[in-house]
């Protein structure tokens, strides 16, 4: 039962990575989330514009520190070419990230 649910899972993934471009650092990403799926860390967003796949990223300035934990629909996602700094907005606050990096571990 369980090889058979870990194959459907795979299968889903492999479909997602079809549609989703993995974001690089030579990306630009600018816009509000408009949908959002979470599967084993990897952040699956659609903004108005894109669709992109965001790799496992942790922040230990956050209590929640993993990206995944800190993205919501209608937050607003900045990420300019050439940076690998990812900026979540919600409301007032401004969450950031390096992308496929561990940030601030030496505060745990």
């Amino acid at each position: 039962m369980w090889f058979i649910l870990i194959i459907l899972d795979g299968r889903r993934i492999e479909k997602r990575n079809k549609v989703y471009n993995d974001l690089e650092k030579c990306d630009e990403l600018n816009g509000r989330i408009i949908d959002i799926d979470i599967i084993k860390g990897y952040c699956y967003v659609t903004t108005e514009q894109t669709k992109m796949v965001i790799h496992s990223s942790q922040n230990y300035l956050y209590s929640d520190e993993y990206i995944s934990d800190n993205i919501f629909l209608g937050d607003s996602i900045i990420k300019d070419a050439g940076s690998d700094t990812i900026r979540i907005i919600r409301d007032r606050s401004e969450f950031y990230f390096v992308h496929k990096k561990v940030i601030n571990r030496h505060l745990k």
